[in-house]
């Protein structure tokens, strides 16, 4: 920021102050399941939501592939 002048530091002040209040934590507390426990929690709630409605998608994807290919011959 030793580059900006005084208008463009205006503008970069409030930006930086929120990374200042909620710094980020490391990679490695942030992807280990047991580090960040809400993290987790979510991604298994969210797999458990999500996946059972792509099951039917899948169906009638292949069910189309298997047409084609019988429509083929």
């Amino acid at each position: 920021m030793a580059q900006l002048d005084g208008h463009e530091k205006a503008i970069l002040k409030p930006i930086a102050a929120v990374f200042v209040d909620y710094p980020m934590h490391s990679l490695a507390e942030s992807f280990n399941p047991f580090k960040n426990l809400k993290r987790t929690w979510k991604s298994v709630l969210g797999g458990l939501l999500i996946n059972p409605l792509w099951m039917p998608i899948f169906y009638v994807m292949a069910c189309k592939s298997v047409k084609k290919k019988i429509l083929a011959y």
